[in-house]
């Protein structure tokens, strides 16, 4: 079992930059398809789990700033802040008609989050960054209706 650790301990900043190219990958994707007017596929239980995990990370960005005002840090205010200003575009994008790029960003949320916890709890959220960011390239899969052979 702990050789099973010591592998995602060392996996976490690669997963979490995986997860954060996914994610960025997806969002130009939804960006190009929206633009054109073309249907995607879609999953409304897959949107609501992106934002039931964009909830926890806006929370724990703000916590980390909230902790961070008494020690700053450059790059841990600057990753808190990225972290949240992605969940929190995840969050006000479930309620539009943009929805699809909403799991994009969760994914982009989910891979800082990654990193930013490290070598703690990163390690067992990477796997999940990466399982959304997939999910969301998935999801925007173009609809391709074939007609009927029988008409």
């Amino acid at each position: 079992m702990p050789d099973i650790a010591a592998a995602f301990l060392g996996l976490t900043i690669p997963l979490g930059a995986v997860a954060i190219g996914l994610g960025a990958f997806s969002v130009g994707r939804a960006w190009l398809l929206m633009k054109k007017s073309v249907p995607m596929r879609r999953s409304a239980a897959a949107e609501r789990f992106a934002m039931f995990l964009c909830a926890p990370c806006a929370t724990v960005a703000v916590l980390t700033l909230i902790s961070s005002a008494k020690d700053p840090s450059g790059f841990v205010i600057a990753a808190a802040l990225a972290q949240l200003a992605f969940a929190a575009a995840g969050l006000a994008l479930y309620f539009t008609s943009r929805r699809p790029l909403s799991e994009a960003f969760a994914a982009i949320a989910l891979g800082i989050f990654a990193i930013i916890t490290g070598f703690s709890m990163g390690a067992y959220i990477a796997p999940l960054a990466v399982a959304m960011g997939v999910l969301a390239n998935h999801h925007l899969r173009v609809e391709r209706r074939v007609p009927d052979r029988l008409s």
